[in-house]
Order: structure tokens, then sequence, then C-alpha cells
């Protein structure tokens, strides 16, 4: 499980703290993640424990 710890709903970021990734050799580490604009970060609560999905950008 993901750790929110900062929703900036203007700019469609959020900051979460996930677990390691090792399909793609992420250790768990706190980042900021682009979200897309389909998603309603307003309902995001900052501590506590969400499930994400991420997708690789082509960049």
């Amino acid at each position: 499980m993901d750790t929110v710890n900062k929703v900036e709903v203007a700019k469609s970021v959020i900051n979460i703290t996930h677990e390691p990734v090792p399909s793609i050799g992420w250790p768990e580490i706190s980042m900021d993640i682009p979200v897309t604009k389909r998603v309603d970060l307003s309902k995001v609560e900052t501590g506590k424990p969400e499930e994400f999905t991420l997708k690789q950008r082509r960049d």
C-alpha cells in the first residue's frame, strides 16, 4: 500500500511514499507523481494508505 503525503489539486500532482516496484527497479521512495486530469484529487486524503496504478509514459 502507498501513503499520500501531499495533494496539489491545481497542479494534478500527488506526493506519495510507495513500496518498492521491482519490475522497473524502483526502491521504496517518496516522490511527486503527475496524475491524469480525469482523476478527482479533491477526494484524496493525506496520511492515509491508498492503492495506485502507475503507467509509464513514453518519455
